[in-house]
């Protein structure tokens, strides 16, 4: 038996920034890995620029990369989605391709500059490489430790193509025995963990968590030591990247008015050579970069000037110092034109009105994630809940995902002792397509996790019948057609044996496991014919897909 203390790992794998937390149970702390540069948040950003002489770069290095054709981001946004699902307005503020590939997933395509030629990347291999790096730090502190279980987290709005897209990054990332939590849940854990002292019995809790990427909004009960979901929600397309967005578009107008260049510094054209790919990649980088400053900056002062330096430095020779700036005013008018806040507010209000989580009945409001910390967000979020029950001002929401998730891998552990528990519950009804059309409920919405088996059983509707079709959706709605219902996957079960209509009868089984994963198996009646489908990603069932993956993955070294 090893001698090593036992510790327990949580990582925040965030769109915009991730983190990673180890919990101690012998002195019942826990404790952020920075970086070597002492930071505590890491830029989700891979650099492929030093290929040629080190390999990859992840974090800050890559973030500050002057060649910012060779780098990549937002894989999180991108993870588990179909080229169809990316919309343009993000494919517009991206310097990187985002293409689809012969299946219609979206791929990530950058500049090699050790090949000389553009790369194509499933976001999986993107995802891995940041969670790699972040083990790599933990194993390089913790070296003197065993490392048991690992969480990662994810949001609330992850359908089942996400979380397995996640748990495939994972795997490229060399990190076993991960369970799969959602944010604002391991938010809550930490923040109870840290001010009990403050939280009653039967305390109504709504954590807001609204990161770079993703807005959750998750409705949770104290009850005693354990803490119980309600009920979830959120817009997995909406973060403070659209509000980095709404400052590069103003910024980008205030320059061309200047003249300092032309209206097409910023966009992509079609037939670029890739001299002006190269040009137009550092340009969009750099104006995303000072997006990001001004908008920290007008969370505390009316105004702020546009630094044209850090964007136009090497390309204009031009006096710069010209006095641009952007108001708080025209930020948060241009917010609203586009709808930023009426998304956040009526998410908000959909979510909390389904468990009347609502006014003075909630007791804290945990607000979470860099985006709340813009003025105008948490002053909308005040007009719902007294300012008086938000969280702690002193709380570090900025790394209580990762904080909270490795005292969930703890209690999740064998070896715990403490009587403490988490119960998640199903999102979105989960049910099958059935006659005309109609959508079956199979698991309901707000059900705990995991959930019981669930089983439904058929008879052969025709004569001859020797397969059926199990189409499997989420959602709500009476008809798989519905506008609140979207299809997840699908199962076929054959080989029936010949005979009249209704002859032949099978049972369709489905359940969720703890990371919100579904398992489905079909069985036909007096017959061996069995089939699962694990949409938990079996690797052992798919082993050719991911070793391909898995060796692109490998040509690509983390410095």
């Amino acid at each position: 038996m090893s001698d090593k203390t036992l510790v327990f790992v949580g990582i925040d794998f965030g769109t915009t920034f991730s983190s990673i937390a180890y919990y101690n149970p012998l002195n019942k702390t826990d404790c952020t890995i920075n970086d070597e540069g002492g930071n505590k948040q890491i830029p989700s950003w891979v650099s492929f620029a030093q290929m040629e002489n080190s390999g990859v770069i992840i974090g800050n290095g890559a973030k500050n990369e002057i060649f910012g054709e060779c780098v990549l981001y937002d894989s999180k946004r991108i993870i588990g989605s179909d080229i169809s699902d990316i919309s343009d307005e993000d494919k517009k503020h991206w310097p990187f391709t985002v293409i689809g590939n012969n299946n219609g997933k979206a791929c990530m395509e950058v500049y090699n500059p050790f090949k000389q030629k553009d790369e194509i990347f499933e976001p999986e291999e993107i995802s891995g490489m940041v969670l790699k790096n972040l083990i790599l730090m933990a194993k390089s502190k913790l070296d003197n430790t065993e490392i048991g279980n690992i969480v990662v987290t994810v949001p609330t709005e992850f359908d089942d193509k996400k979380r397995n897209a996640t748990l495939a990054a994972c795997k490229l990332a060399g990190i076993e025995n991960v369970t799969l939590v959602n944010e604002p849940v391991a938010a809550l854990v930490e923040y109870k963990r840290t001010h009990n002292d403050v939280l009653s019995n039967d305390s109504k809790v709504v954590v807001i968590d609204f990161g770079g990427g993703t807005l959750d909004i998750c409705c949770c009960k104290l009850q005693g030591k354990d803490i119980s979901t309600v009920s979830v929600g959120g817009d997995k397309n909406l973060g403070g990247n659209d509000f980095d967005a709404v400052l590069m578009e103003l910024i980008e107008k205030k320059i061309y008015s200047s003249g300092l260049v032309d209206e097409t510094y910023f966009k992509k054209r079609q037939g670029m050579s890739q001299l002006e790919k190269t040009k137009l990649s550092k340009a969009i980088n750099k104006l995303k970069k000072e997006a990001e400053r001004v908008k920290i900056e007008l969370s505390r002062n009316v105004d702020c000037e546009i630094n044209l330096s850090h964007i136009l430095g090497e390309d204009n020779n031009d006096d710069l110092d010209i006095g641009l700036s952007v108001s708080r005013k025209e930020f948060e008018e241009l917010c609203e034109k586009k709808g930023l806040y009426k998304r956040l507010i009526s998410k908000i209000k959909e979510v909390t009105g389904k468990s009347d989580f609502v006014g003075n009945s909630v007791q804290l409001v945990l607000l979470v994630g860099g985006t709340c910390l813009i003025k105008r967000v948490r002053d909308e979020i005040a007009k719902l809940y007294d300012v008086k029950n938000f969280s702690d001002i002193n709380f570090d929401s900025l790394t209580a995902v990762a904080k909270g998730a490795a005292y969930l891998s703890h209690l999740k552990s064998e070896c715990s002792i403490v009587e403490e528990k988490v119960y998640e519950i199903v999102p979105k009804s989960i049910g099958i397509e059935v006659n005309e059309g109609r959508f079956y409920v199979l698991i309901r919405e707000g059900e705990q996790l995991p959930t019981s088996e669930k089983t439904k059983m058929f008879k052969t509707y025709k004569k001859n019948q020797e397969v059926a079709d199990f189409r499997i959706y989420r959602g709500t709605g009476n008809y798989t057609s519905s506008p609140g219902v979207e299809f997840v996957t699908a199962m076929s079960i054959n080989g029936f044996p010949l005979g009249p209509a209704g002859s032949v009868t099978f049972k369709l089984k489905i359940k969720l496991n703890e990371s919100g994963l579904m398992e489905l198996s079909a069985n036909v009646f007096g017959t061996d014919i069995h089939k699962e489908l694990a949409v938990t990603l079996d690797f052992e069932k798919v082993d050719e897909t991911f070793e391909r993956l898995r060796q692109h993955f490998n040509l690509f070294p983390i410095y």
